[in-house]
């Protein structure tokens, strides 16, 4: 009888085995996914952030020399850029708010930063297009434009510029974005200027009221 017990345990054991064996396979081929999964959103949040910057920075690039329709080829890529980059962060970030909180915060920092800046460069085309129409319709003496309405539209873009701008110096002082971003904008001359632009905004909201 006892043998007929022993024999029987010596039977299960190596079932168990297999089993235990096959449960722990399959966790760690699941866990294999999952951690490849967000390797792969990372390396994409990644990319198209650079993609973000790069087109802002062409974008910024083009507005300046007053090349509007170049500038707003280069927005609309950013954005499209910066969505990708937005949905791919909502996966990971749980995962590095857990691990990293710090660098969660300044990548949702630089969400905002990404945001807010292209809130500026889509209310400063449209302003400068409005403006453009104005100046024509001036000069064609065409007596059935509404000005006022577009003396509205100039207020409402130069008020949403001035109101990005100081949530981007607000991001800015708070000094947490990624290194290598905030060095490089804290280069650049228009950093320097981020002031006097803003009092630029202001000045120009009373003009057109």
């Amino acid at each position: 009888w006892h043998r007929e017990v022993i024999n029987k345990v010596d039977e299960e054991r190596p079932l168990r085995e297999i089993v235990v064996g096959s449960i722990k396979r399959a966790v760690e081929n699941i866990l294999g996914v999952i951690a490849l999964s967000y390797l792969v959103i990372s390396i994409i949040f990644i990319a198209s952030s650079i993609g973000t910057l790069k087109n802002i920075e062409k974008s910024v690039f083009n507005l300046k020399k007053g090349e509007i329709s170049l500038s707003t080829k280069y927005l609309k890529q950013a954005e499209v850029y910066g969505r990708v980059s937005k949905s791919n962060y909502i996966f990971i970030s749980p995962v590095i708010r857990f691990f990293y909180n710090k660098i969660d915060v300044y990548s949702k920092n630089y969400l905002s930063f990404v945001d807010y800046s292209l809130s500026v460069l889509t209310s400063l085309s449209q302003t400068y297009n409005l403006t453009e129409k104005v100046y024509m319709t001036l000069n064609s003496g065409d007596q059935k434009t509404d000005y006022s309405s577009l003396a509205l539209g100039l207020k409402s873009n130069l008020q949403q510029s001035y109101e990005s701008l100081n949530q981007l110096e607000i991001i800015l002082n708070k000094n947490e974005l990624p290194k290598p971003l905030l060095q490089k904008i804290k280069q650049n001359v228009e950093y320097e200027q981020l002031k006097s632009t803003q009092k630029q905004m202001s000045e120009l909201i009373k003009v057109v009221d």
